[in-house]
């Protein structure tokens, strides 16, 4: 009987602990969800000349995005995989833009040689050859041509999609900031009271006694 007893309250003290390690967690994601980022905690100071300066002149969406970066395994991962795809698409194209290039450059040549024909005739006769010739190359090249125009494609859908990556990502963060960091509006109360009551007393040596 007793022994039944002590496991079910070893049962329920580990259920209890789970339970509150779980709020625990939970309330630390909530309060790290809600903290202001800390690119943005940087303390103001004051410069030489008196007056207060701050670090926020650099681009803040970058600031935000490389903290974020900094504290999601995931996001950092997908970020440089996308980064990393040009580096691909250049080492991909590598090869055949090199004989695009030759290729292109001997058509080239061939035309130059055209230009230098005097006899009409010959040179019509040749031209149609060449004509012929650089149709059979463009055909045997069209679905590399199609696959370069479909990675440009690509390239510029997930450029502006990385650019939307830093707006989503980043918004979350200076919600935090202008929630947390938002100063009272009463030390401006207090000045526009201060200059009314300034005006008001200066009146008395302004006014014109007739």
């Amino acid at each position: 009987m007793n022994k039944n007893i002590h496991i079910a309250l070893l049962s329920l003290i580990i259920i209890t602990g789970c339970n509150q390690r779980q709020t625990n967690e939970l309330t630390n994601q909530t309060e790290t969800v809600n903290e202001t980022p800390v690119a943005l905690q940087e303390t103001k100071i004051i410069d030489e000349i008196g007056k207060y300066s701050s670090r926020y002149n650099t681009n803040v969406v970058t600031k935000l995005y490389s903290e974020a970066l900094d504290n999601n395994v995931e996001l950092n991962e997908l970020d440089s995989q996308m980064k990393a795809i040009r580096s691909m698409e250049t080492d991909s194209l590598f090869a055949y833009e090199d004989y695009a290039r030759i290729n292109n450059q001997y058509w080239s040549a061939v035309d130059n040689l055209l230009r230098q024909m005097k006899d009409s005739v010959l040179h019509d006769a040749t031209k149609e050859l060449v004509d012929d010739l650089k149709s059979s190359y463009s055909q045997s090249v069209s679905d590399f041509e199609k696959q370069k125009n479909i990675i440009r494609e690509k390239r510029i859908s997930l450029n502006d999609q990385h650019l939307l990556m830093q707006l989503f990502v980043t918004v979350p963060m200076i919600e935090n900031f202008r929630r947390n960091e938002k100063p009272s509006i009463k030390s401006l109360e207090n000045v526009a009271k201060e200059y009314e009551r300034l005006i008001l007393e200066s009146k008395q040596y302004t006014t014109i006694n007739k």
